[in-house]
């Protein structure tokens, strides 16, 4: 560790004083929609705009992580400009991460998990369909349906993925 510490303090006398200021503070707004939080900081200075994302375009691919309003964050500069990003949190709200076509949301309902327009939930819910209205040809025309053990293990199954996903 001590060699990461030095290679840290000779990059910091490199690149002068200020350039790797790293705070501390308290959640006191989120704005989910542009990916910004306001942080108090001792009680005594508000910094909003804190972003949730390293970088500020547009798109909003990769991981962000949504804190909790009032957990406790470590924070920093970004590139010695005046924008700060958020490093870590305390207690999280939400987990976004989007590659490509694919997303999944955490919250503390559950998952939310798609690629483009097709979510798991919605495939879960279409085979719980398939499987309860299923029927098999037999010598005597085709079958009734389903059998009530195995519709009541379907029934339960679908409580536990809608406990699960949202």
């Amino acid at each position: 560790m001590s060699g990461v510490n030095d290679a840290l303090r000779a990059f910091a006398s490199r690149v002068g004083a200020g350039v790797l200021e790293v705070l501390s503070g308290v959640v006191s707004s989120i704005d989910e929609s542009g990916l910004m939080i306001s942080v108090s900081v001792d009680d005594a200075v508000e910094i909003p705009d804190v972003r949730l994302r390293a970088v500020s375009d547009d798109g909003k691919r990769g991981m962000v992580c949504i804190p909790k309003k009032g957990s406790d964050i470590v924070f920093a500069k970004v590139d010695g400009e005046a924008d700060y990003v958020l490093l870590l949190a305390s207690e999280l709200d939400k987990v976004i991460v989007e590659i490509d076509s694919v997303k999944m949301e955490v919250t503390k309902e559950g998952y939310k998990i798609s690629k483009g327009s097709d979510s798991l939930r919605s495939i879960f819910e279409d085979l719980k369909t398939l499987l309860t209205n299923f029927k098999v040809n037999t010598p005597s025309g085709p079958s009734a349906g389903v059998l009530p053990d195995t519709l009541s293990a379907i029934n339960a199954l679908e409580v536990k993925f809608k406990n699960l996903l949202k």
